[in-house]
């Protein structure tokens, strides 16, 4: 799905990074923000999230206005739209268990 970022996004260059982004409709678009930190060890920006926004490596910024991907990380998302075959956050942990 695409959204457009609702704020500047600092992102790693040379490094594909997700950014764990809440989702919020303006008119006919999605307007993804950061959830604040996105350290690895700070769950509740996860726990906050809509989605994952794709960070490409080619960039270390993403500007406000700029669309990017996003992974949603829920059946539904809080828009109450059916997520229609986005990765889900049950798929993501059983991928991981498979893996192993």
């Amino acid at each position: 799905m695409q959204a457009r970022c609702g704020a500047d996004i600092r992102i790693a260059k040379d490094l594909t990074e997700f950014v764990r982004v809440k989702l919020a409709r303006e008119g006919e678009n999605l307007v993804a923000t950061p959830t604040g930190s996105q350290g690895s060890g700070i769950l509740s920006s996860m726990s906050l999230s809509d989605g994952l926004l794709i960070g490409p490596s080619t960039k270390n910024v993403l500007e406000k206005g700029t669309y990017a991907t996003v992974l949603l990380v829920g059946g539904t998302d809080t828009l109450g739209e059916d997520a229609g075959g986005a990765v889900t956050t049950t798929t993501l942990f059983e991928s991981r268990r498979q893996s192993h």
